[in-house]
């Protein structure tokens, strides 16, 4: 298995934790809400040597998070107090991965009721022996 597969399929079951589960996906569509898209946005090759046994490759992966706001009960939780309690288990998720978090803002969405926070993480691996380091 890829690496990206490996850390696609993790956040999966580590959004399990979060009180909105999530649904993730590779892109934005749908109207069940919240959902987090994930994708590979840059893969490239730092160094290797001669023999290329030892491939250290840049993984960048970004996330998207839309979330509607929630009503349970009489209370309703504001779209941004669901993005960002989902935001908050995807950087630990990533940061027990040893992934350094780039980018983490709101971005704006065409569907006002949508709030949306875009991150984006970087850490480098041995493709050849699959492992990050």
């Amino acid at each position: 298995m890829m690496l990206f597969d490996e850390v696609k399929s993790g956040l999966k079951e580590h959004l399990k934790n979060s009180a909105y589960t999530p649904v993730l996906k590779t892109f934005a569509s749908g109207d069940t809400f919240p959902y987090v898209v994930i994708e590979k946005s840059n893969d490239f090759e730092g160094s290797t040597d001669l023999q290329r046994f030892n491939v250290i490759d840049s993984l960048e992966i970004e996330i998207n998070i839309f979330a509607k706001k929630k009503v349970e009960g009489v209370k309703t939780i504001s779209n941004r107090s669901v993005a960002i309690e989902i935001e908050e288990h995807i950087k630990n998720y990533f940061r027990e991965l040893g992934f350094k978090r780039t980018y983490d803002k709101p971005t704006p969405n065409l569907d006002m009721e949508v709030y949306r926070i875009t991150m984006r993480f970087r850490v480098n691996a041995n493709t050849r022996r699959n492992y990050f380091i």
